[in-house]
């Protein structure tokens, strides 16, 4: 990876169409995390080896890895050591680094239960940027339902105007999402 082997503090970081290999301790980011930080990176990588094997990290030893996300429809190995935890590493289908799903997640972050905004980095311009990249262009999620009550949710940059649409015979119906106490609550 980026790190062989070290104690370090990596934030914020995106990688892109890399590919890694190696026999043992092998990761996109970091091959051997010793005390490190590694906190919202991505990683749209191929990484493959024989052991301590991972898509962001191949091995943390006493290290904290915090919201990092990687494609894992180009790498099937977890994130840490061959397996994912939440709130540390997911992996996320290739269309979710492009529809602004991946973006939100590193830009939107909860702290000690206070909702904020990564400000330092994180966006994507929708159409344009086909991954996370360093924007003014925050995204935001808007929940849909269907006609036979099913519910998605889509992303579209704040302060830009979106068009929403379904198959013709379809009704679209829109709804504004809000969460209070650990309830979500969709309104027209």
């Amino acid at each position: 990876g980026l790190i062989g082997y070290g104690n370090c503090t990596i934030k914020n970081l995106g990688l892109v169409d890399t590919y890694f290999k190696g026999k043992d301790y092998v990761g996109s980011i970091c091959a051997y995390n010793v005390s490190g930080n590694i906190q919202d990176c991505y990683s749209v990588s191929n990484v493959s080896g024989t052991s301590n094997v991972g898509s962001i990290c191949g091995y943390n030893y006493n290290g904290t890895i915090t919201n990092c996300y990687y494609d894992n429809e180009k790498c099937s190995t977890g994130g840490v050591n061959g397996a994912d935890v939440s709130g540390q590493t997911v992996g996320k289908a290739t269309d979710k680094f492009h529809n602004g799903e991946v973006a939100y997640l590193l830009a939107y972050v909860d702290v000690d239960e206070y909702e904020t905004w990564n400000t330092e980095i994180w966006g994507q311009q929708l159409g344009t940027d086909p991954y996370p990249v360093g924007s003014a262009y925050k995204l935001i999620p808007t929940a849909l339902k269907s006609e036979d009550n099913t519910y998605w949710a889509t992303f579209s940059d704040q302060g830009v105007d979106a068009t929403l649409s379904v198959p013709s015979g379809r009704t679209l119906n829109v709804y504004n999402a809000t969460v209070s106490g650990g309830t979500l609550t969709l309104s027209k």
